[in-house]
């Protein structure tokens, strides 16, 4: 359900920028969703970003899933 060569070429492209989030929602209730083996969109981007630690965004991580864990 994924194109291969785009997620190379994204894991390519990712090295080459300096990707950061531009907008953290400040009331909205929110859910991040991460899976442990997503390459494409890594759940320690959010993690790591302390912007994240709100009331209310909650951050949930699914264990041996890749970028889509709700197909897997």
């Amino acid at each position: 359900p994924i194109n291969y060569l785009a997620s190379v070429w994204w894991l390519k492209k990712v090295n080459e920028i300096n990707f950061t989030a531009k907008w953290i929602p400040q009331n909205v209730p929110t859910l991040i969703l991460g899976a442990s083996h997503d390459f494409i969109t890594p759940y320690s981007l959010f993690e790591r970003d302390k912007r994240f630690d709100r009331k209310n965004i909650m951050m949930k991580l699914i264990q041996n899933a890749g970028h889509f864990p709700w197909i897997e």
